[in-house]
């Protein structure tokens, strides 16, 4: 997270059990899309569900509520970049429940930035070679 990140979060009998960040940027900021537009998109960064919470349909319920997100944030266009780890993506039915559809693969989508950060992939090391699966939704 930094300081342009938008959190909600998910609570259950007063604990957080799940969360959703989320950024508004422009289309030409996002790498994943060939344009100079200055159409802001909003981009599902990261969900998260507490592994105790998990398989209760929190996950599909925060994912839900991007379509809500994007018209309080008057957005008409919302992006997912998904890691795919061994030709699947974990969230890819919850994608598609949602109403996103699969876009495009980006083959070695975290490479430069794996080296450029120093950071390993739990899947390949450094450089990571996973590609990513981006999900688009017109909201």
């Amino acid at each position: 997270m930094n300081k342009e990140s938008i959190l909600r979060v998910a609570i259950v009998n007063s604990k957080v059990v799940g969360f959703f960040i989320f950024k508004i940027l422009t289309e030409r900021s996002a790498n994943y899309l060939d344009t100079n537009s200055g159409k802001e998109i909003l981009e599902v960064k990261t969900i998260g569900v507490d592994s105790l919470e998990q398989r209760k349909g929190i996950g599909s319920y925060i994912f839900s509520q991007v379509e809500s997100i994007a018209k309080e944030f008057n957005v008409e266009n919302c992006y997912c970049v998904a890691w795919q780890r061994k030709e699947k993506v974990a969230m890819h039915n919850i994608h598609l429940n949602a109403g996103f559809i699969m876009q495009r693969v980006i083959k070695n989508y975290w490479k430069s930035d794996s080296i450029e950060k120093e950071y390993n992939c739990p899947e390949c090391g450094n450089p990571c070679l996973c590609s990513a699966v981006i999900y688009h939704k017109k909201c």
